[in-house]
């Protein structure tokens, strides 16, 4: 499979449309919730449980930067595009 910018930024456009959702803000919202229910290491009785809540945290906040995560890769896929061809010489 090879890589298309512009297939990748019309891909984008589309999570980004998911953004705008009402539905989208509650469902962070209740991540973020989530998010603070788990982080705390209280009522943990093993390092089984640790390692859970451990990957919890890790699987919740990278829902939370979801949007960053997009942002920062349209950014980037848009520099690269724009970016000058460098030569081989």
């Amino acid at each position: 499979m090879s890589y298309n910018p512009q297939e990748e930024l019309a891909r984008i456009e589309t999570i980004k449309e998911l953004f705008e959702h009402a539905g989208w803000e509650q469902f962070r919202q209740d991540m973020a919730n989530n998010l603070q229910a788990v982080s705390t290491i209280k009522g943990i009785t093993g390092e089984q449980e640790l390692g859970v809540r451990q990957g919890q945290v890790f699987v919740l906040e990278g829902i939370l930067n979801y949007e960053t995560l997009i942002e920062a890769t349209e950014k980037q896929i848009n520099e690269d595009i724009n970016a000058p061809e460098e030569s081989d010489a």
